[in-house]
């Protein structure tokens, strides 16, 4: 499957999103770095698993900023879609290319807004696939409490367990605009 056109999507969206959010608070944002990323491709058994794993980081300045700097921020999305190998498309361009296919599709965003001892703080909210195995059995990681501080994100999780044989599509996902 070609995703060249898919992860160049998904970049410039998570710069787009986060530039807006900064914006629209009245706080300023700086990049340290253009957006990277990649889309992977993993065939189990029956089963395509297309993940898309997306980061931009950058520092972030608000009124209680004390730093000169600013406060880091390294924001990451998760795009997860399994669906069976067989119908795959032969190419992505947009994450609703792939929704269509998936029998299950899920989204993920977790923002650090620091990196500190004893452990991260920062947001997520979401769901991402963590494992997938041949008979179609997903274990799914989804977010209960949408901000983690001095631990890490995934103790604030529960796990669900899917099994993609006696499901019909199921598409955890949020609205992607485009600009």
């Amino acid at each position: 499957m070609e995703t060249d056109e898919l992860k160049k999507f998904l970049m410039d969206l998570l710069k787009k999103e986060v530039i807006k959010r900064w914006s629209d608070s009245y706080s300023g944002f700086e990049e340290s770095n253009p957006p990277n990323g990649e889309v992977t491709i993993e065939t189990i058994g029956l089963w395509l698993w297309v993940k898309a794993r997306i980061e931009y980081k950058g520092a972030s300045w608000t009124p209680s900023t004390d730093r000169a700097s600013g406060d880091p921020e390294d924001t990451h999305d998760w795009c997860d879609w399994i669906g069976l190998a067989e119908s795959a498309p032969m190419k992505a361009s947009t994450p609703e290319e792939l929704d269509n296919w998936a029998l299950l599709s899920t989204s993920y965003r977790r923002i650090y807004r620091d990196i500190q001892f004893p452990g991260p703080w920062g947001l997520h909210s979401g769901r991402w696939v963590e494992n997938l195995d041949e008979d179609g059995n997903v274990k799914v990681r989804i977010v209960l409490n949408e901000k983690f501080h001095d631990v890490e994100p995934e103790s604030t999780t529960s796990v669900e367990n899917i099994n993609l044989r006696e499901i019909s599509p199921t598409v955890y996902r949020r609205t992607y605009t485009y600009d």
